[in-house]
């Protein structure tokens, strides 16, 4: 029997409408329900289209009693819920379409789906009935989820880059909200009950949290109706609170000289992986679009690639770090926007008996940024990101996922017509005034590695990035 004609009898038909404030913007149309959701659809004319529920869940919504519920919640998509069992879904997927794809975040998850136009609808179900009615009855799919997570627990040790930004993230913002630590260990795992993931699903998964994002749609107000059917919540449960993250800085090591198995064929072993940021704009903030600029001028690259060069070479860290100096492996300027937080840095690898030379090479690249650039520079830069947003939308789950991010972010429409000109209003004067400002908040430095000979005094490498501002010798 074909299961996609049973799909569309899972949830109840004749439900009251909830009411709706409809938003026309370009080819994208966004309703905002009574309780909260946002659902957009916009009609691309491709073959195929895209189905994404984007949830401000993950580990920042942890506490100490839930650590680990956010990644058994994205594991348990493809286990029984309370409409329909695993067997099933799996039988309906083969018919609807050829995957479901999964990005957490440290704040937000998104799930989508790529199907052909005349399943959405039951794409948008079969969604809705894993991510909103999960059922952890069967003890036996909540231990296969739990064992796998486990499984993959040793894994970890062999991405020191991962490590790293964990370590980053943890002397940023302490050990609560964005801080908390998403390499959890298998007895956080373990103590996780039934009861527990049911409490935070029901918790945290809520419709003020949610936004429903589909492409290929024509009839907006009918696929509204669709998602209101298919998406129930419990009438008197209220969203638990998202914690609040407070950038504290400091410096937090791990001294590891253990070459770990790599997952990349050439990867080099023998490094020190090293992180030295400062505090950002939030992602809400005007200057985030500064940001961004500033991260594609200074770019980066690895020593070697896989692929072939050609990849950032004409960015400046590339030039004036990765093709100067030998003993480099990797360097890269990385950045982060939050609902409340940010960050903007210089992420690099060296061997371990580089370590010194590394931080040196950090301290001063992020301190002399206003100092080493031109208006020249700032226009590649802002190419770059131009060309960088074109070629993510010209997909369709790339578009689908630039979408649902942003509606849930800043919960309104934005046109491509409007980035483009965000971006193209960022001056060099701007990229001084941001690159300046940021260094003067309080680093945070993340060291895996050799941290022999390294200072400990966050304070004295903050002092050595200053002396750098000013055009001294660090």
């Amino acid at each position: 029997m074909n299961r996609t004609k049973l799909i569309g009898n899972m949830f109840p038909r004749g439900m009251s409408i909830r009411r709706i404030h409809t938003v026309v913007k370009g080819p994208k149309t966004v309703s905002y329900l009574d309780n909260g959701m946002r659902i957009m659809t916009y009609d691309d004319t491709r073959a195929m289209s895209a189905v994404g529920v984007f949830i401000s869940v993950g580990i920042r919504c942890e506490t100490d009693k839930t650590i680990g519920c956010s990644a058994i919640y994205d594991k348990f998509i493809f286990q029984s819920n309370k409409k329909i069992n695993s067997e099933n879904f799996a039988e309906d997927l083969s018919f609807t379409g050829n995957c479901i794809a999964v990005s957490n975040h440290r704040e937000c998850a998104s799930y989508t789906m790529q199907c052909p136009t005349y399943y959405v609808p039951q794409a948008t179900e079969m969604l809705a009935a894993a991510l909103t009615c999960p059922s952890f009855d069967n003890p036996k799919e909540l231990d296969y989820v739990k064992n796998t997570l486990i499984e993959q627990i040793p894994l970890r040790a062999r991405d020191p880059t991962s490590l790293c930004f964990e370590l980053l993230h943890q002397a940023a913002f302490g050990e609560t909200g964005l801080g908390r630590n998403a390499h959890f260990q298998a007895r956080d795992i373990q103590k996780v009950s039934a009861q527990t993931m049911a409490d935070f699903v029901q918790s945290q998964v809520r419709p003020d949290r949610i936004a429903v994002v589909a492409s290929g749609i024509s009839n907006h107000a009918e696929y509204v109706k669709t998602v209101q059917k298919c998406f129930e919540f419990p009438a008197t449960t209220k969203s638990a609170p998202l914690p609040s993250s407070t950038y504290v800085g400091g410096m937090l090591t791990r001294h590891n000289t253990d070459a770990p198995e790599s997952f990349e064929k050439f990867a080099e072993k023998e490094l020190t992986h090293m992180s030295l940021f400062y505090p950002a704009p939030t992602v809400k903030n005007k200057d985030v679009m500064v940001v961004a600029v500033i991260q594609c001028l200074l770019g980066g690259g690895q020593s070697f690639s896989s692929g072939g060069p050609g990849k950032g070479m004409l960015t400046k860290l590339y030039r004036e770090v990765v093709s100067q100096e030998g003993w480099m492996n990797s360097i890269e300027c990385v950045t982060a926007a939050y609902t409340d937080a940010g960050l903007l840095g210089i992420y690099g690898s060296a061997p371990h008996e580089n370590n010194e030379d590394l931080l040196r090479i950090l301290t001063y690249q992020i301190g002399t940024i206003s100092h080493r650039i031109t208006e020249y520079h700032v226009d590649m830069a802002k190419n770059l990101l131009l060309s960088q947003m074109f070629l993510v939308n010209d997909t369709t789950m790339g578009q689908l996922e630039e979408a649902g991010r942003y509606l849930l972010l800043f919960d309104r429409v934005t046109t491509y017509d409007e980035t483009v000109d965000l971006i193209n209003a960022v001056t060099y004067d701007d990229v001084c005034r941001v690159s300046s400002e940021i260094i003067q908040g309080k680093p945070t430095l993340a060291v895996f590695g050799n941290t022999h000979g390294l200072s400990s005094n966050c304070g004295k490498i903050h002092n050595q990035v200053v002396k750098a501002s000013k055009g001294k010798a660090v």
